[in-house]
């Protein structure tokens, strides 16, 4: 239960057409929070999880299993719980869960199906070891916040001038990272790629994103081609439930100095588990919102602290 002014909000939408998919699965979804004591997030929150998001019902389990319309529609539910929490308690979420004792994230973690990769007795001790500079680390984050990239310079698309006018723009707000959109062929990533490094300076971070559109050797030899302009890591080469592909072109990049990120289309900590464990991914971007919420968000973050994969 809750103050009735005050609503908990969750997200998931689609890039238009199947927002109404995604709202009738909400809807279905919904008589698991109805009703419901906030005490029960706070005591047990992988229990509430599972009612939340289908996973105890057969039925709507089949139209997955925690994945598509159904596992994002739990999400949102899920996350609008937590934003609920940490609204009552008067708390950003990232500060409620910075502040929540080891016992009570440990509870709300989802651990089935992951346990050989992460079990509860690790993640534990995972958890307690971040307990020494915890205070000190969220006070830097709440004075300082935390470093971010900015994609809004790097649109296929833009005319020159407007890559340059939005650098400089991006560069005074205080931005030193920059992705960009390559798979547009070699000559426009080529020139484009170029430019972006000349305007960001052999100090700036560059980063690119090619949304999936390429194979796995193509994405291999487009990217050894630009290894001249010194990118940080390439997004979503290839498409995004080709865990082996991946890992062979994360092999295949490493002597370049080039990671392989991804994440935002990985629908569960089980499919995540084999992009780490495989080293398809050598920085995770889970997407809360595409997969089962901040306490599936937790459970990865935490299976890639423990390989040394950085989340960004």
């Amino acid at each position: 239960g809750a103050p009735c002014n005050m609503c908990g909000v969750g997200i998931a939408f689609s890039l238009g057409r199947g927002n109404e998919i995604l709202l009738q699965a909400a809807r279905l979804l919904s008589r698991a929070v109805v009703g419901l004591p906030l005490a029960a997030c706070r005591d047990n929150f992988s229990a509430v999880w599972h009612r939340v998001v289908g996973a105890s019902d057969g039925q709507l389990l089949w139209l997955g299993p925690e994945k598509g319309a159904i596992h994002q529609a739990g999400a949102c539910l899920v996350n609008a719980l937590w934003d609920l929490w940490a609204k009552l308690e008067g708390k950003p979420l990232w500060r409620l869960v910075s502040c929540l004792p080891t016992h009570t994230i440990a509870a709300a973690l989802i651990l089935e199906d992951v346990s050989d990769e992460l079990s509860v007795e690790a993640a534990v001790a995972m958890l307690e070891a971040t307990d020494a500079g915890r205070a000190v680390r969220a006070e830097h984050i709440a004075r300082h916040g935390i470093a971010a990239y900015t994609t809004a310079t790097g649109w296929a698309g833009y005319p020159d001038a407007k890559v340059r006018e939005l650098v400089k723009k991006a560069t005074a707000e205080g931005f030193t990272a920059f992705k960009m959109k390559v798979g547009l062929g070699a000559q426009s990533d080529m020139r484009r790629a170029s430019l972006l490094r000349s305007e960001i300076g052999e100090s700036g971070r560059l980063m690119m994103d090619a949304n999936s559109v390429w194979g796995v050797d193509e994405a291999i030899a487009c990217m050894k081609e630009l290894t001249v302009y010194k990118p940080l890591f390439i997004e979503e080469p290839i498409h995004p439930d080709d865990i082996l592909g991946h890992a062979r072109i994360a092999t295949a990049l490493e002597p370049d100095g080039i990671y392989v990120a991804g994440g935002e289309q990985t629908v569960n900590r089980v499919v995540m588990k084999q992009f780490l464990s495989s080293g398809g991914y050598t920085i995770c971007q889970q997407d809360a919102v595409k997969c089962g919420g901040l306490n599936e968000w937790l459970v990865v973050a935490l299976m890639a602290a423990k390989r040394g994969v950085p989340v960004c």
